[in-house]
């Protein structure tokens, strides 16, 4: 009971949860924004999540 207690209580990831989304032309089905990181098929947004960075950086990154 008392390891169970724990595992249920106190575990956490050390890792943020990530993604990514593909950039690409808008003619490509799999392609979720533009160079200019405008998202496909939302109007007047911008994706501030940076989930599409060239390649992962060793940083925290918080959105303004």
């Amino acid at each position: 009971d008392y390891w169970e207690c724990v595992v249920r209580h106190y575990t956490l990831t050390v890792y943020h949860p990530v993604g990514t989304c593909k950039m690409g032309p808008s003619t490509d089905p799999e392609a979720v924004v533009d160079p200019q990181l405008r998202v496909y098929g939302v109007f007047a947004r911008v994706s501030e999540t940076r989930s599409c960075l060239g390649k992962f950086v060793d940083c925290i990154l918080f959105a303004r």
